[in-house]
């Protein structure tokens, strides 16, 4: 055993020594390196200066003046400060080039949505026609194919031919990009515009390749600060269900499958929100709603659970409790633990515009809130109330009589009430 261990420290030792010795002389094989990574990516690569490094035991190269074209000769379509590459010691003692770690220091990229919702670098659109390969490798291809991937303090703009929306340009970029097969994790910080978000970092894990699969899927974690859902970009506005607005701080946790939103979960604080439910045109509207929330949604089912519920329509916010929201099959189910009754009505004017509710100006709690039914063709089939009332009260309307001080347990269906 002895032999065995004194025979594997000396192999090593060995590996190591030759890596020293080898890699001072890669900064002479600038030109290799460049071939090497124009086939890799089937772009034009060009590099002004290299420079060798270690990284602890790993041996690097770092490439100033670095650009991308997509053709030789051609307009630049991508120029770095900086690009660091950690190499993959073993295929350097057999003399190939293998890339570990990849780190951008100060690019400036414009990342496009085409009109066939593909996505590219700006300033590639020749590279289609100029490759010649059966099945070729693009510039996202080839990066999703790499260890990791590090972005420092760089610029990126997002520009979508789809909507023609104004372009979104984050500043000060910080992204880590861990791939691992099908697998690829992703961790974003930047500084954002203001009217978007005040401080926002995102966590990615996706399985599949975006840019060119449509059965992707993907956990988002985002941590947001005045995130402001009418200022996102169409890319992820259009996918969220009921067209919400309001300014969000929250630590959200989303999963995403066959690009559509399906379960998100996390504690949320949204402020003059407005959502527009399934087959409703006009929107909710709430001054605030801070939760922990809990949603789910597939083709049949959408479940919602709120936690530790404050709400407000107008004024000032309330303790609601617990609320949770199961629709499926032409039913649904609502349970909530308080309500004040002035907001709660002020909720519904604007969901059905009936004269009663802004006459009545009704008052009071309700507690313990169940509400059911059932529909067919849009048409309600059946229907079922229990809740608790305290101190209701309600102003007489045409020949509809008022009432004050109502208290005690509802029940009512349509049968019986």
């Amino acid at each position: 055993a002895m032999y065995v261990v004194g025979s594997v420290v000396l192999l090593a030792s060995i590996a190591f020594a030759l890596a020293w010795w080898w890699l001072p002389t890669l900064a002479e094989r600038k030109q290799e390196i460049v071939q090497y990574l124009s086939d890799r990516i089937h772009l034009a690569v060009e590099i002004d200066q290299l420079e060798t490094f270690w990284s602890g035991l790993n041996p690097g190269i770092r490439a100033r003046g670095f650009r991308l074209a997509a053709r030789a000769g051609g307009p630049q379509a991508i120029s770095l400060n900086e690009v660091r590459l950690i190499l993959r010691w073993r295929p350097l003692l057999t003399g190939r080039i293998a890339i570990e770690e990849l780190a951008l220091v100060e690019p400036r990229l414009a990342v496009e949505r085409l009109p066939d919702n593909r996505v590219r670098v700006t300033g590639l659109a020749a590279l289609s026609a100029n490759q010649n390969t059966e099945n070729p490798v693009d510039l996202i291809d080839w990066l999703l194919q790499q260890g990791e991937i590090r972005l420092e303090q760089g610029e990126l703009t997002w520009i979508d031919r789809v909507t023609d929306a104004p372009p979104l340009t984050l500043k000060a970029v910080s992204l880590r990009l861990s791939n691992d097969g099908d697998t690829h994790r992703a961790s974003l910080a930047a500084a954002f515009p203001p009217a978007l978000c005040k401080r926002c970092a995102v966590e990615v894990e996706v399985r599949g390749n975006p840019a060119r699969d449509s059965d992707w899927q993907a956990t988002i974690g985002l941590d947001a600060v005045g995130l402001d859902m009418t200022q996102l970009p169409p890319v992820i506005r259009d996918r969220l269900p009921g067209a919400p607005a309001g300014v969000l701080t929250t630590n959200l946790g989303l999963r995403w499958q066959g690009g559509r939103l399906t379960a998100a979960s996390g504690r949320v604080n949204a402020r003059d929100l407005r959502w527009t439910p399934p087959q409703r045109e006009q929107p909710l509207a709430l001054g605030l709603v801070d939760a922990a929330l809990a949603w789910e949604s597939n083709p049949s089912r959408t479940q919602l659970t709120l936690t530790d519920l404050r709400l407000a329509v107008e004024g000032s916010p309330w303790q609601a409790g617990r609320l949770t929201l199961d629709l499926r099959d032409g039913r649904g189910e609502l349970n909530v633990g308080q309500l004040r009754v002035r907001d709660i009505a002020r909720l519904a004017q604007g969901v059905t515009d009936h004269p009663w509710l802004a006459s009545a100006n009704p008052a009071g709690w309700v507690s313990d809130l169940r509400l059911r039914w059932s529909a067919a063709a849009g048409a309600l089939k059946s229907f079922e109330v229990q809740a608790g009332l305290d101190g209701v009260s309600f102003a007489p309307v045409d020949r509809l009589p008022g009432a004050s001080g109502i208290d005690g347990r509802l029940t009512l269906e349509p049968a019986q009430g």
